[in-house]
């Protein structure tokens, strides 16, 4: 039988760590942890922009549907008495039925309108963070001049017009508007398509005073070739 003083001096170990194999783990797993954070929080990104991608291609089946059952004509903004006599008529019209904000006597908003052929029962980016107190019913907005003027047919270039775009830069690290040129908005265009785009490269940016995507870019002069376009490929 070996004593216990025996097994001392015989070179014996405890089986705990020691202080500087504890601090080399916590390097490591700090290490592999800033390394595969990065991976991860790029993943969520990704999974998020292409979850945006489908909700606003199903909105845009939806509206071609609703066009076919209403002779071609978009979700339409019709003007109460109230209205009419707003100072800012179209400030109305693109917060309340554009834009679908908050309202106490609940307007009607291009995407009630819709709403009986989406798939989806809501259309929020899973990126919008915005606080529910002051979020709408949707993460995105609709293009004024449809509202105004909704016939499809008239569109030239279906494929170069912006029909609904998220309402903020969800997908960036700093919240730019839709007025801002540094934002990168995921955007529906009238053909059905969806595309991530920047506002640096719309038609409104590059040869106006800065990016609206409210109306249709009408061109003048030497930048006539984009008339009908919102975006310079």
């Amino acid at each position: 039988m070996i004593s216990d003083k025996h097994a001392e001096g015989t070179g014996a170990r405890s089986k705990g760590f020691t202080l500087i194999e504890l601090l080399t783990i916590i390097g490591v797993l700090a290490l592999l942890a800033g390394i595969l954070m990065p991976v991860i929080a790029g993943a969520r990104r990704s999974g998020q922009r292409t979850a945006c991608l489908s909700n606003l291609h199903q909105a845009g089946q939806a509206l071609g549907l609703y066009a076919d059952d209403n002779v071609d004509f978009m979700p339409t903004y019709i003007a109460d008495s109230d209205a009419m006599n707003y100072a800012y008529a179209e400030q109305l019209a693109h917060d309340q039925f554009c834009q679908c904000q908050l309202n106490k006597k609940k307007t009607p908003c291009w995407l009630n309108l819709i709403k009986p052929y989406l798939k989806i029962s809501k259309l929020y980016c899973p990126a919008d963070n915005t606080p529910t107190d002051l979020r709408g019913i949707s993460s995105y907005e609709f293009k004024l001049q449809f509202a105004y003027e909704p016939n499809r047919d008239q569109v030239e270039t279906p494929s170069k017009v912006a029909t609904v775009w998220e309402e903020w830069a969800f997908h960036q690290a700093e919240r730019f508007g839709e007025y801002d040129s540094r934002a990168m908005l995921n955007i529906l265009f009238m053909d059905g398509s969806v595309a991530s785009k920047p506002l640096a490269r719309a038609t409104s940016t590059i040869f106006g005073d800065g990016p609206d995507l409210h109306f249709i870019f009408s061109g003048d002069g030497e930048n006539l070739d984009y008339a009908g376009e919102d975006f310079v490929d």
